[in-house]
């Protein structure tokens, strides 16, 4: 994958994006978090932000089974699926990223964690920084 300096709003807004992407998938257990297919069943590509990913973990990075996303409890929110209809969240608890964040994730029916990043395999390939002219 190729992000281009160019593209970003400002460098700060890159870095940012950079470091949270090394916290979040970088290293340990994460490493192999890399899918080679490109199926959004399967897995969400980092430049969409794992937006397009349609499989169905349900589970966060922390173990939490994820809350159904047309439930209100134990934690309401502002992602009902029939306000966010291209997201995915119909009839099910799934991991997804209708809100654009940094990637998948679920509030979870733990009353006490209100929601947690998932472990949604990379579609791709590595990550390279490249310049843009402009």
């Amino acid at each position: 994958m190729v992000i281009l300096v160019g593209s970003w709003h400002s460098l700060s807004h890159l870095f940012l994006f950079l470091c949270v992407q090394l916290i979040v998938f970088g290293g340990g257990a994460h490493a192999s978090s890399t899918s080679n297919s490109n199926s959004a069943d399967t897995c969400g590509t980092l430049e969409l932000f794992q937006d397009d990913y349609r499989g169905d973990i349900a589970v966060t990075i922390g173990g939490k089974q994820c809350q159904r996303w047309d439930q209100q409890s134990p934690h309401a929110h502002s992602y009902p699926p029939e306000t966010y209809p291209a997201a995915g969240l119909e009839g099910n608890n799934f991991c997804r990223n209708p809100s654009s964040g940094f990637r998948a994730w679920c509030y979870t029916t733990d009353p006490n964690v209100r929601w947690e990043y998932c472990d949604v395999p990379v579609c791709g390939s590595q990550i390279n920084v490249a310049r843009s002219k402009s």
